[in-house]
């Protein structure tokens, strides 16, 4: 119980890096006071969701504050955790699969990062995430007039999220710590040049115009 309560000890104080993220993630100024912070994030919102450290013990913070979790929770079995812990790289930010949030939010995006001591052992995984709804209204809404439907596609022109899924609701829970299935493009001719990391345009077989950009 003591290194739990050390490890929270010295977790804490990166709350404020966290309001910090979120302040910047919403362009709000510096230097607002509690109240205008509140509004900022409270009430006007942010893109990021949560933010979170998990160390390799199980010790785990999380921003904004929230109800608790499911008895069973156990950071280490999270998507988030897993896809960078039990990855070879030790440096690159990470996006993974989609997944139901554990608080009742949806689906979320996750953006993590492994945490390894000077020796390359894993400390823990830093991360941050977006609801889908987050990712529609702000990357996914069609600009151009006649505009159908927008996909976000991973390196393998799988379906992450798209314009039509706004809405899409999940109970709270831990849905087994999985990911959401993900379903390639419908047009194999966009797959494989998203595969290639290519951008361009093409004509699906019923005359559709897809135009596909890498980010």
């Amino acid at each position: 119980e003591a290194d739990v309560a050390d490890s929270i000890a010295r977790l804490g104080p990166l709350v404020h890096t966290f309001r910090r993220m979120f302040l910047v993630s919403a362009r709000a100024p510096s230097g607002l006071d509690d109240e205008a912070v509140h509004q900022a994030l409270g009430e006007e919102g942010a893109p990021l969701t949560w933010a979170y450290v998990a160390l390799a013990s199980g010790v785990h913070i999380s921003y904004p504050a929230h109800g608790p979790y499911p008895d069973a929770y156990d950071p280490r079995q999270r998507t988030w955790y897993r896809m960078v812990a039990d990855a070879d790289e030790t440096t690159d930010l990470r996006w993974g699969t989609p997944y139901p949030d554990v608080n009742g939010l949806g689906l979320i995006l996750p953006c993590a990062k492994a945490l390894h001591d000077e020796n390359g052992a894993l400390i823990g995984v830093a991360g941050v995430e977006l609801t889908f709804e987050t990712v529609i209204e702000r990357l996914l809404k069609p600009q151009q007039a006649g505009g159908e439907e927008a996909f976000l596609l991973d390196e393998g022109g799988r379906v992450i999220v798209r314009s039509t899924d706004a809405g899409l609701a999940f109970a709270e829970g831990l849905h087994g710590n999985r990911e959401h299935d993900l379903a390639p493009f419908h047009d194999a001719e966009v797959v494989a040049a998203v595969q290639r990391g290519e951008s361009g345009r093409a004509h699906t077989a019923n005359g559709t115009l897809v135009v596909f950009q890498r980010l």
